[in-house]
């Protein structure tokens, strides 16, 4: 029979508490820690700067340097500094989308987004009735779960799931891209069925996809307090499952609605979203 030695499990209890951790793969070696301290000492690092970093909440500012030092301070090309100058407050650009969505786009994404396609007859032509938007590739799940957009969606009774939660629009990530889109629908366009409203857009225009709409709508109203699709629904140009189109809209206090409609119901309220083709 094996004899039970106290005095090893207790040996044994200790060093599995007590012994050191091993410690972590660190990345820099410490003549690099060393260097770049002594380069931010030299371009002006304070103490209270340290303590800064050491104590923002979940790193952040940290997090927000490496952010810069990686993908640069984002500057405005000719061509955006051009169309901003016209579009004026109907203007939503990479630097509107870093500052009300809270976004950090990467070198390309920016570089993307550099040349905006639109001609300048074409934006002066649009500048009081469009809203020119870079629209980065967030799904409507991703807006909706944006602490600063989460208050400005209608979604009804909080405790439940959105009804659109299981469709695939909300779901759906986007390419990154300029959209020059109305808005709000032509006057004409309402009390109208769909295949009458698609006359509307004419050769410059096509219906706009739902995660635009969305996305220049929660963006125009956190820059300018102004509201797209306030007085009525705007069909977009998908279906959901049940063959509905999608609607945003209206855009009222309690913030903006996704709903759906029938292609060939007409009602007084339900309009046509647009937006303009590229050039």
């Amino acid at each position: 029979m094996e004899v039970c030695d106290m005095n090893n499990i207790v040996s044994r209890l200790v060093l599995s508490i007590f012994a050191p951790k091993t410690p972590e793969k660190r990345s820099l070696s410490i003549h690099q820690e060393h260097e770049l301290l002594m380069k931010l000492e030299k371009a002006g690092l304070l103490p209270q700067d340290a303590q800064r970093v050491i104590d923002s909440k979940g790193n952040a500012v940290a997090e927000e340097m490496l952010y810069v030092l990686r993908n640069g301070v984002f500057e405005p090309t000719k061509s955006q500094k051009a169309a901003k100058e016209i579009m004026g407050n109907n203007f939503f650009g990479i630097e509107d989308a870093i500052e009300h969505f809270k976004l950090r786009p990467t070198r390309s994404e920016i570089a993307t987004l550099q040349d905006v396609p639109f001609s300048e007859a074409t934006l002066r032509a649009c500048k009081d009735t469009h809203v020119l938007v870079a629209v980065f590739s967030l799904s409507i799940l991703e807006m909706l779960s944006n602490k600063m957009l989460q208050p400005l969606f209608s979604v009804g009774d909080t405790e439940k799931a959105p009804w659109f939660k299981k469709e695939k629009f909300f779901w759906k990530e986007g390419e990154v891209r300029w959209c020059l889109i109305r808005k709000n629908p032509e006057d004409d366009s309402f009390n109208e069925e769909w295949v009458d409203q698609l006359s509307r857009f004419g050769m410059h225009s096509d219906p706009a996809r739902v995660r635009m709409a969305v996305y220049a709508a929660l963006g125009h109203f956190l820059k300018t307090g102004e509201r797209m699709f306030a007085e009525g629904m705007a069909r977009c140009a998908e279906l959901d499952e049940s063959g509905r189109r999608i609607t945003v809209g209206p855009f009222k206090e309690d913030g903006l609605r996704i709903q759906a409609w029938w292609d060939d119901s007409r009602a007084y309220f339900v309009g046509a979203a647009s937006a303009h083709k590229e050039e």
